[in-house]
This record gives structure tokens, C-alpha cells and sequence, in this order.
């Protein structure tokens, strides 16, 4: 039986080397099918699925692009059938040079998201907020999107990036997650200081000239307002 298990393992390792290299000839969708085939109906350890990407980033590092779509591929057919999907892919992106990139981290969230989770990927969102450079800001800001916030995410925000009308593109982005936030079901467990908080930066966005801002205020205020009267 052990000697069966390698012998898959192997064969997948292979056909992901056959995928991964540039050969005209080659049939990559049809590759990519048997690998994911393999995948999905646990043929092969999950053990060997993490070190094998993990491998190929390292061996083939311009195709990281391509690796982490694959791994979106296969994580997501596994969370559709109720499977292990492989959060570890979440650390195997984090330590690539996937992220090198820091504009590109908007369209690499959604990726994040599905590997690690809302809350790890926002944390790590957080952590990049507070250590990379201003330049890099909006997009950061913005990829917070696929995640939404929380307090103390929504907290940074505010303490890094500054309340300027010529950033209402930005906020934008802040107050869209923020009023999802509160229309998340974890918001009934807010205290009283927090609700405070979240009235005052809602009340504030008010004050925006942009639209699209005010809309995402009076939506979160009077679902905090619903809120309150259910705590009576």
C-alpha cells in the first residue's frame, strides 16, 4: 500500500515537472486536468501537494503567476466537495516572490482570502499596511476588499493613512469594507465602545463630498442603529 502511495506521489511530481516546462507539443490543459483529477479525488497525500508547489515556485520562479491560479484551481474544488482545501497554500504564497510585487497585492487577496481565510489575510493586509511605504497605500487599502474589516484593521487604516478629501478614492474602498463589516453577523458581539467608535468614523464619512461614501455611511449607521435596539 506504501509502495502504491509513491508511486502516485511520484507520477503527480512528474506530471506537475511536465506542466510546468515550455514544450510546444505538450497537451497542458489536458495535463492540468489529470493533475487536478488527482487532487480532487485524493490520489495523492496532501503531504506531496504542498511540497510539490512549493518545489516548482522555487524551481520555476517566473511562473509564479501561473502556480498560484493553479492553486486557487485546486483549493477550490476541494472546498466545492467539502474536502481539505489546503490552507497551507496560504505560506507557500507568503514566502514566494508572489507577493515581491506589492501593486499587484489587489488581485493576489482574493487568492489569499480562499487559502488562509478572511482573518489571516487581513491581519497580514494590517501588517503591510503599518510596514510598507505610502506609495503603496491605495492598493493595499483597496485589496482589502475580498476581506472586509474589523476594528482593529479599520482602526490602522485611519491611524496610517491620512483624512484628506483629495484621498475620498481611497476611502472609498475603507468605508465600503467597513460597512460590511457591520453588517456581519460577528457585529452583534460589539461593546458599546466599539459601536462608539464605528458611529463616529460612519458620521464622519458623512462629511465626504463623494457618493458612494455617503451611501455606505447611512447604511452602516442604521444598521448599527438596528443593533443597539436589539441590545435592549
Amino acid at each position: 500500500m506504501k509502495e502504491n502511495h509513491e508511486k502516485i506521489d511520484s507520477e503527480f511530481r512528474e506530471l506537475f515537472v511536465q506542466y510546468m516546462d515550455d514544450i510546444p507539443e505538450r497537451d497542458y490543459d489536458e495535463i492540468l486536468y489529470q493533475l487536478r483529477e488527482m487532487v480532487i479525488d485524493n490520489r495523492v497525500s496532501s503531504a506531496t501537494v504542498v511540497k510539490t508547489i512549493s518545489d516548482m515556485l522555487k524551481l520555476y520562479p517566473s511562473k509564479s503567476r501561473v502556480l498560484l491560479h493553479i492553486m486557487w484551481d485546486f483549493s477550490g474544488f476541494r472546498v466545492d466537495k467539502g474536502l481539505y482545501h489546503y490552507p497551507e497554500f496560504f505560506w507557500i504564497v507568503y514566502e514566494s516572490n508572489v507577493l515581491s510585487d506589492i501593486d499587484k497585492i489587489y488581485d493576489i487577496t482574493k487568492y489569499l482570502r480562499d487559502f488562509g481565510g478572511h482573518d489571516i489575510t487581513r491581519t497580514y493586509l494590517t501588517y503591510l499596511l503599518v510596514t510598507a511605504d505610502k506609495s503603496h497605500h491605495k492598493n493595499i487599502v483597496s485589496a482589502f476588499y475580498y476581506t472586509g474589516h474589523n476594528i482593529e484593521s479599520l482602526r490602522t487604516v485611519i491611524q496610517i493613512v491620512p483624512w484628506e478629501e483629495n484621498k475620498s478614492d481611497l476611502y472609498k474602498f475603507v468605508y465600503s469594507g467597513a460597512m460590511s463589516f457591520v453588517h456581519h453577523p460577528r457585529a452583534k458581539s460589539l461593546t458599546e465602545e466599539e459601536k462608539a467608535f464605528l458611529r463616529d468614523f460612519f458620521e464622519r464619512g458623512l462629511t465626504w463630498g463623494d457618493e458612494s461614501i455617503v451611501d455606505s455611511c447611512k447604511k452602516a449607521l442604521e444598521k448599527l442603529g438596528e443593533l443597539s435596539l436589539d441590545d435592549k
